[in-house]
């Protein structure tokens, strides 16, 4: 459904709430999620508020007090992971705002650049990457980008560059048979990327699943790494203050540091609210941040002001 349609501002809480009450409302404004309305997400936005002053976690990690929103969650049908969601796409966080204004003012470092486009038709010159460190989206309708990240890395990356890439585990197949088609990339491995707290169930597949892919291909010449790493890296934490699909600081500081040298050039063509880019200017790298949405620039922008 088109969220345009509804114009919703963030609802007043009221001082007094009953839980059962709130679950018969819920329940009464849809069934099986067939029907998403204004009511529905003020109702849901209340319970969360409500929930979260009584000391429950309500956002997707784990916590000590969590079971009252998973309970609510299930009371009315569905899962926490949709609820938030929905509520997410009606209510932007007051973080990601916050990053939003703040880019609009920012002050790049001189050896940042964040560029609003398509990565595709992006400036960015032939040979002068070092690295290309990135996660384009999962989703089956977005399989196409996987081409076009594979020759936005033959054009970009130096001899002997590395594209590291996220990749979702349902279409990896696919997703390395389109890289492999340039014989300027070379597969290089496979790294593992371990969520320590988070767990995504997979209902097409029915698996929990703990980790995800980290594809390894480099221009060539071939060279090997300098120096010796494990080939798994962790996740400490989840971090969605910026974007739905954001990934950690700490995941992508192991691969900036394993796969450059201080001095070196990387650049995110799906940089997202600017993960990436931030984490390799903090690791004293020079970065180059590139989103097609307008708002994801503004983020980028904001970390670094």
């Amino acid at each position: 459904m088109d969220k345009g349609l509804i114009t919703l501002e963030r609802p007043e809480v009221p001082d007094t709430w009953d839980y059962k009450t709130s679950v018969d409302k819920v329940k009464a404004f849809v069934y099986k999620w067939k029907n998403i309305t204004a009511e529905l997400v003020t109702e849901l936005y209340i319970a969360r508020e409500k929930l979260s002053a009584q000391g429950f976690r309500t956002d997707l990690t784990s916590g000590q007090k969590s079971q009252s929103w998973s309970q609510y969650c299930k009371d009315i049908g569905t899962q926490k992971r949709v609820v938030n969601r929905w509520l997410k796409q009606y209510f932007e966080s007051e973080a990601e705002q916050e990053l939003i204004e703040a880019g609009k003012t920012a002050t790049l470092p001189a050896t940042v650049e964040i560029k609003h486009g398509d990565f595709i038709e992006s400036d960015v010159a032939p040979n002068s990457v070092d690295l290309i460190l990135t996660d384009p989206p999962y989703p089956g309708e977005f399989i196409e980008v996987w081409t076009g990240l594979a020759d936005f890395a033959v054009k970009v990356l130096k001899p002997s560059g590395f594209l590291v890439a996220y990749s979702g585990q349902f279409h990896l197949p696919e997703v390395i048979f389109r890289i492999n088609e340039f014989e300027e990339l070379q597969y290089y491995w496979t790294f593992c990327l371990y969520h320590t707290g988070a767990t995504q169930i997979v209902n097409a597949r029915n698996l929990m699943c703990k980790w995800k892919p980290i594809l390894v291909f480099q221009k060539l010449p071939f060279k090997k790494l300098e120096n010796t790493f494990p080939d798994y890296v962790i996740s400490e934490k989840e971090e969605k203050f910026g974007h739905e699909w954001q990934q950690s600081e700490s995941g992508a500081a192991t691969l900036v540091e394993y796969f450059t040298n201080k001095g070196d050039t990387i650049c995110d063509p799906f940089c997202g609210s600017g993960t990436f880019p931030y984490v390799a200017h903090t690791l004293g790298r020079s970065s180059i941040g590139i989103d097609i949405e307008e708002d994801n620039v503004l983020k980028s922008k904001g970390r670094f002001k």
